[in-house]
């Protein structure tokens, strides 16, 4: 065991195949699920906003605000996840 209190995961990819709605909506499925195990285990879930087309506008510039990601993060609604 190395201790730690948090888990970064980056939550779902958009592509040719995932749409995403799509990607949204099962990745806050699987996190919701993840989220009493993490709880017991004192773990936060933070999620990774990284350059694979979710939680941003992939056409847009470098001047995006992060309300896609806040909106993400409020629907999941759990202290356990951040990011």
């Amino acid at each position: 065991m190395c201790g730690g209190n948090a888990v970064l995961i980056v939550p779902a990819v958009v592509n040719k195949n995932t749409t995403h709605q799509e990607a949204w909506d099962r990745s806050i499925e699987v996190i919701k699920k993840a989220i009493p195990h993490a709880a017991q285990k004192g773990q936060h879930i933070l999620i990774e906003n990284v350059w694979n087309n979710f939680l941003y506008d992939p056409k847009g510039d470098d001047n995006q605000s992060a309300e896609i990601l806040k909106k993400y993060i409020d629907e999941i609604n759990s202290p356990w996840v951040r990011s």
